[in-house]
């Protein structure tokens, strides 16, 4: 890609610095081959601060701060590095697709797709559960490295036969039954993953540190069509053993969130709400920097600051899910998506003799430097491998993308 960078941006702002989350460019910080040369990554650490990265965040103190805060990311920022993990619409080969990737928990019966939606009816519970494979076909949560299974169309290249085959997105593979030739996939592109704007290769290099990260940070997003006013529809974000809950009853009170079960006290009262049953909505949960939202029609309608401890989370999440469930109720889904934040790690690799990683993932950056990352954790060269980004580094935030054509877009 070809980026447009403005140089004077950092003349006009009083400290000349870069902001936090903001993609600049500058000059590679080390020697070698690379010396000189122009790179761009997402500024996330300022100077003079302490940095810790704790289960994919990022957390930062300051020099006269007690204790570190996580580093929240503003909404509609965070709205546009949404990375997609799941989608269907329910078209006439969803059933097969759909099976593999949720389960169906009470009366499957009262979940049926028909006529390009997803219905559910009951007078009782119902629910569906995600279900994530990781590429060896175990099932543990989503992770950094996600893949969903899905219907395949493979084309024989010889007698011109066609088989669909539901597969993990790394098993593109396949044998025609007529001829018995090698058979290529028609509607997906190997081996890759849909980042912001981007294709990028999804089983690059990894780092040596894991092979998994669970992921927590997790957006759940679909539309709703209430036919009833009656009931309720829960979506829950789940990591390890604590469930966020999202409740939107469906007889016209406002939502509120749950904590294992528990009503969270919210510091504000329920805005931009409108009427559920009746009408077709778009409904968004999302949870994202210890903060949860709930988002209908793309209006925040309530929001809660988590704010745990950075030292109650310095263990890596071990699972995660996602559940819907339908209380006495009928309703009908479409569009439904899934989708992940970054995924930070800390796993330093000290090429240019700089000692960055301690026991608790500490980072201290100096005055007059900076720590950049990659939005492609798991991959991505950045500060954990080259150190810091001196301020003489500088050269200017990146503001869009302007060849090839077809990717023009303004960066964020």
């Amino acid at each position: 890609d070809r980026v447009v960078c403005t140089k004077l941006n950092y003349y006009l702002r009083k400290d000349k610095s870069p902001y936090r989350w903001e993609i600049f460019v500058f000059k590679y910080p080390g020697t070698g081959p690379h010396e000189g040369e122009n790179y761009i990554k997402r500024c996330v650490g300022l100077p003079n601060e302490t940095l810790y990265i704790v289960d994919g965040d990022i957390y930062i103190k300051k020099d006269t701060a007690e204790k570190p805060i996580i580093a929240r990311k503003p909404l509609d920022l965070q709205k546009t590095l949404w990375i997609p993990i799941y989608f269907e619409n329910f078209n006439e080969n969803s059933d097969e697709a759909f099976a593999f990737n949720w389960d169906k928990v009470g009366n499957p019966k009262q979940w049926e797709i028909k006529n390009g939606k997803l219905y559910g009816k009951t007078e009782q519970s119902i629910h569906l559960k995600y279900k994530s494979v990781t590429e060896n076909g175990e099932e543990r949560g989503i992770t950094d490295r996600h893949i969903k299974r899905q219907s395949v169309t493979f084309e024989c290249s010889r007698c011109g036969g066609k088989l669909r085959k539901t597969v993990a997105s790394q098993q593109l593979t396949a044998f025609c039954p007529k001829c018995k030739a090698f058979m290529t996939e028609k509607n997906i592109l190997p081996n890759t993953f849909k980042y912001p704007g981007t294709e990028i290769t999804l089983f690059g290099p990894m780092r040596q540190s894991s092979t998994y990260h669970i992921v927590s940070d997790l957006l759940l997003d679909f539309d709703l069509f209430a036919k009833k006013n009656t009931g309720e529809v829960k979506l829950e974000l789940r990591s390890d053993d604590t469930a966020f809950q999202a409740v939107i009853p469906l007889n016209g009170d406002k939502p509120y969130f749950l904590k294992n079960g528990t009503r969270l006290k919210l510091l504000k009262k329920a805005i931009n709400f409108p009427k559920i049953a009746g009408l077709k909505h778009n409904i968004s949960f999302s949870r994202f920097d210890q903060l949860l939202i709930l988002e209908i029609d793309g209006k925040k309608v309530i929001s809660f600051a988590i704010d745990l401890p950075m030292n109650h989370r310095q263990q890596e999440s071990t699972s995660s899910d996602i559940i819907i469930s339908l209380i006495d109720s009928e309703i009908e889904i479409d569009n439904l998506s899934i989708k992940r934040d970054f995924h930070y790690f800390p796993f330093f690799k000290d090429r240019e003799g700089r000692a960055l990683e301690t026991e608790n993932r500490v980072i201290q950056i100096p005055k007059d430097y900076f720590f950049a990352l990659g939005d492609n954790s798991p991959t991505s060269i950045d500060s954990r491998d080259w150190g810091f980004v001196p301020r003489a580094n500088l050269i200017g935030p990146a503001v869009a993308v302007w060849w090839p054509l077809h990717r023009i877009r303004i960066l964020k």
